[in-house]
């Protein structure tokens, strides 16, 4: 399994997280979308995730990886 992946949550700042986070999740929908539209088939299994709670410690992705190793799954 490969993951795409990006945040989506920002930090309590005076900034509202459009680059950290609004661009990384952009990207993330942008390259699903030319594998959809290009009807790319991948060798392997592919995950676009965009990730919650990642400024308060990793909290969405550690969730999904974790679940991930317990389905046995090699990420």
């Amino acid at each position: 399994v490969i993951v795409v992946g990006a945040h989506y949550d920002s930090q309590m700042l005076k900034i509202k997280g459009a680059n950290d986070n609004a661009s990384g999740a952009a990207a993330v929908l942008a390259i699903a979308e030319v594998f959809q539209r290009a009807g790319i088939q991948a060798a392997r299994t592919l995950r676009f995730i965009v990730f919650d709670a990642e400024e308060l410690g990793y909290m969405g992705s550690l969730e999904h990886f974790s679940q991930a190793a317990l389905r046995g799954e090699q990420v």
